[in-house]
Order: structure tokens, then sequence, then C-alpha cells
């Protein structure tokens, strides 16, 4: 599982504003793990980041570009605060699902 991601959805909408695989096309990755002693109890899922190799992260990257949501029901990591800041661009920009989205 994506660490910080509540949602994630590759859908034509979002084909539309901004191709998904232009993020992430022949870069190789490393998995991150926000706390090194965690051990995964049978059945749970193992949270990472994805670091790409130009140095990005995948997860934040998903984020801004209005891919994904963060995870508000797991506010406990060590990004948080600057995945907040991404969200917030992704939606002062209308991208992604932010796109046509109801005037307020």
């Amino acid at each position: 599982k994506l660490k910080g991601i509540m949602e994630f959805e590759y859908s034509e909408r979002l084909k539309s504003h901004i191709d998904f695989s232009s993020l992430v096309y022949g870069q190789a990755a490393t998995i991150v793990f926000d706390n090194e002693n965690y051990s995964a109890k049978s059945g749970e899922y193992l949270e990472a980041y994805i670091i790409l190799q130009n140095g990005k992260n995948l997860n934040q990257l998903l984020i801004e570009n209005g891919f994904a949501f963060i995870d508000m029901e797991n506010r406990d990591f060590s990004k948080y605060d600057e995945f907040l800041v991404s969200a917030k661009y992704a939606y002062d920009n209308n991208l992604g699902y932010w796109k046509e989205r109801p005037n307020t």
C-alpha cells in the first residue's frame, strides 16, 4: 500500500488531464518504509513510499497531480504536512479528481 494514500484510481477522466505513466515511465524506484522497525502482522499491508530515480516521491506526485487523496484517517506519517501542500496545489489548480469540481 502506498503510504499516505487513501485512494488511487487511473480512470479516463484522470487520463484526459495528465498521463500518469509520464510520471514514472522508465524510472527505477526504491521502496522506503516510514518506520524501519515496522513489521506487518499476518494479513496486513505494509505501507511504503515509492521514491523514483529522479528523487521524487511517487506517493506525493499522485496527490499533487490529483490522482489520489491523502489518507485522512491515518495522519501519523512523516510526509503528512508535505502531502497537504501537494493536495492544496492539486485543488487550487483543478487537477485530476479536482477537475470539473462543483463551484463553491
